[in-house]
């Protein structure tokens, strides 16, 4: 990926206006679907230490997502600059049991949807463009912790995160309306801080952890890598 970015950005440096004619396959608005593979990882870091043998633990899942593209190029000689947003339905979901010796537990996030609102800067040839993206990711992304093994200590925390993505992609155009392309992307939604609670919702006692407020402690972050297919249509 980054050999590809590298040789995308060289090519945008040499690209000005007055190298080709304005394509005829690209620019203006499009609308179309996509279908993405997707990786979800959530890592955890816990600061008291209660629930062992996780702490630093990266828990994956992939996953198939789809959905629907807009946006809207400008073309200018080679120069390609536009803005695009997607938005992604499906089933990511990390979460895990993990037994170690003294509790068992069920931890890890759950994405359902995922949105996308990204500038866009590249190059056009003939019926080729590549572009590389950067801007803002929305996920409903869900944190759960629960002990299974009966003491009823959990966590379930569920709201919108926000955060960036990057990515880059390259479309051919099979007509002058029509265009396919391959498309892949990094979002990384930060750490959101967490407290454990029993069953009737209130903070659990982590005194015994050395807590310095008597609390149990950690945050989680979630990041959601993806490659897709891209079949856009120009209105």
């Amino acid at each position: 990926m980054k050999l590809a970015t590298l040789s995308l950005v060289t090519a945008l440096t040499a690209a000005t206006p007055v190298l080709a004619e304005e394509s005829p396959y690209f620019g203006g608005a499009t609308v179309g679907v996509v279908a993405a593979a997707t990786r979800l990882s959530t890592s955890q870091t816990d600061f008291q230490n209660w629930y062992f043998a996780l702490d630093g633990a990266r828990l994956e899942d992939d996953a198939m997502m789809g959905g629907f593209s807009a946006g809207y190029d400008v073309i200018s000689g080679n120069l390609l600059v536009g803005v695009e947003g997607d938005v992604l339905f499906g089933t990511a979901d990390s979460t895990r049991e993990v037994v170690p010796s003294l509790v068992s537990y069920e931890i890890g996030s759950r994405i359902t949807k995922l949105a996308t609102a990204r500038a866009k800067l590249g190059v056009t040839s003939g019926r080729m463009a590549g572009y590389l993206t950067g801007g803002l990711a929305i996920s409903d992304a869900r944190q759960r912790y629960f002990e299974t093994d009966g003491t009823g200590q959990n966590f379930s925390g569920k709201g919108d995160r926000t955060g960036w993505v990057l990515g880059l992609g390259f479309d051919y155009a099979i007509s002058p309306r029509a265009s396919i392309g391959l498309a892949a992307s990094h979002a990384d939604f930060g750490a959101v801080h967490h407290l454990l609670q029993e069953s009737n919702g209130t903070p659990s006692n982590c005194t015994w952890a050395q807590s310095p407020d008597g609390l149990c402690h950690w945050n989680v972050k979630d990041r959601l890598e993806s490659v897709s297919v891209k079949v856009r249509y120009r209105l």
